[in-house]
């Protein structure tokens, strides 16, 4: 029996073991899936923090001594003589009109934020994250940033939508009111600029008020936005908004080469650097054709088609471009847009199979149908069928002299055929002599497999006639 309950026991002390561990790791699981999971925190919550802010903190009220309390009376006499009986409690501090309750804002917002003042009179920002309240002076900003900051995109008369930043500014006014306020950017990503052969994106930014959108009013102090980005030419550059809402609208144009795609832009305000607003802004690339005439070749070197890239009116004339593609030699391999907008090469078999043809340059979106190299099937024809006409022509012409030979037609033959592969792949035939593709091309190997014939015929007669007459 003890023998039989040892193993039943130390399964059971295993699964105790190991249930600890599953435990933990399910509940290390559901912490990971709330750390995930941060509140976000939305304008109204922005909203509210701002009315709170705005609320002086409460001065605490601190007890007098009071001569009723007859414990303070019996032992400290001489301090009762001295404290006006009537009063119990001391009155509050007077609070500052000009200070923000830091506190008050923190509380009123989920997760950690970063508080930033700016002083119009030193240019200067810096970080009160750790502060309890401040003074803002007129014309001064305080920044609160976080990156749970989610605000609904504005939408301006033309239905574009406009993304903010994510921080909320809180302005102070010059009655000494407050303002919350929120910088949005707008743009459609980069397009094709022909005329300067590079990449162009307008970039629209806004500062608007978050509790009355439609307000035009101007800022004591205007708001300086820098835009830069690793992939933009000529950058950085600087805005300034001095107005709210969309009629204070400032318009950038950047440049990319087109190198990156996405482009990487990042926008900066002044008052708050440290909270940049990045977007990713696709190129819209424009389109090039590519087409080839005939679209099936045969391989091995033997045929060649026209390569033409239509642009499409997209880019300039003379504009370079260089051609690529899996298999195939290209003449020539840089082709130049002409005046009606394309431009053409030749494209020389290399193999068979289907080849595409690329654009080495990706700035552009290249399509296309696939370039096939056929088993040369039709060359190989005209290439048996000028040897046999060869062979046979020189044997009937020996047989009118009585000297025919079954073996010499086959040798010439055989050889002509030989002789005419070895010429074309050995000295490139076809490429130096820019054959045309199609039948016309296939009169030259069948007329040197013929040629090629009859001198094979011929040499051969005269060797076995040599070797005859010295017997």
């Amino acid at each position: 029996m003890r023998t039989q309950a040892t193993p039943r026991i130390l399964a059971m002390i295993c699964l105790l073991s190991c249930a600890p561990v599953g435990i933990s790791s399910a509940q290390e699981n559901a912490a990971e899936a709330r750390v995930d999971r941060r509140p976000v925190i939305s304008s109204e919550q922005l909203k509210i923090a701002a009315q709170a802010v705005s609320m002086p903190a409460e001065a605490m009220a601190q007890p007098a001594i009071s001569s009723i309390r007859p414990d303070v009376i019996a032992t400290r006499p001489d301090e009762i003589s001295v404290l006006p009986a009537e009063s119990a409690v001391q009155p509050p501090a007077a609070a500052d009109p000009a200070a923000l309750n830091l506190s008050a804002l923190k509380a009123a917002l989920p997760g950690d934020v970063r508080l930033t003042r700016y002083s119009p009179a030193t240019q200067l920002s810096e970080d009160i994250s750790d502060a309890a309240d401040t003074n803002l002076e007129v014309g001064g900003y305080l920044a609160v940033e976080s990156e749970q900051i989610e605000l609904a995109p504005l939408t301006d008369s033309q239905g574009r939508s406009y993304t903010a930043f994510p921080t909320m500014l809180i302005a102070r006014n010059a009655d000494g009111s407050t303002s919350n306020l929120r910088v949005d950017n707008y743009s459609d990503g980069f397009v094709w600029n022909k005329n300067d052969a590079s990449f162009a994106a307008s970039i629209s930014l806004a500062v608007s008020d978050m509790d009355n959108p439609r307000s035009a009013a101007p800022l004591e102090t205007p708001i300086s936005i820098k835009i830069s980005g690793q992939d933009l030419v000529g950058a950085p550059q600087r805005i300034e908004i001095g107005r709210l809402g969309f009629a204070g609208e400032q318009d950038v144009i950047v440049r990319s080469e087109g190198h990156s795609d996405p482009v990487a832009v990042t926008m900066r305000h002044e008052i708050d650097p440290l909270a940049p607003r990045v977007v990713d802004l696709q190129l819209r690339k424009p389109k090039l054709t590519v087409s080839a005439n005939p679209p099936a070749i045969a391989g091995f070197g033997i045929e060649s088609t026209e390569i033409t890239v239509s642009a499409h009116g997209t880019l300039p004339a003379d504009f370079p471009l260089i051609l690529d593609s899996d298999a195939g030699t290209f003449e020539p391999k840089e082709i130049r847009i002409t005046a009606s907008g394309s431009a053409t090469s030749r494209l020389w078999s290399d193999g068979t199979g289907a080849v595409e043809v690329r654009v080495e340059d990706p700035r552009f979106q290249v399509s296309g149908e696939p370039v096939e190299f056929l088993r040369p099937v039709g060359f190989l024809l005209a290439l048996v069928l000028g040897a046999a006409l060869g062979a046979t022509f020189i044997y009937f012409w020996q047989r009118a002299k009585g000297s025919a030979s079954i073996w010499a037609w086959l040798a010439a033959f055989v050889f002509g055929i030989g002789i005419t592969v070895a010429l074309f792949a050995g000295f490139n035939i076809p490429q130096m002599l820019d054959l045309p593709s199609g039948r016309a091309g296939l009169v030259v190997p069948a007329a040197t497999a013929f040629v090629a014939a009859i001198l094979i015929n011929v040499i051969y007669a005269a060797l076995t006639g040599s070797a005859t007459r010295k017997e």
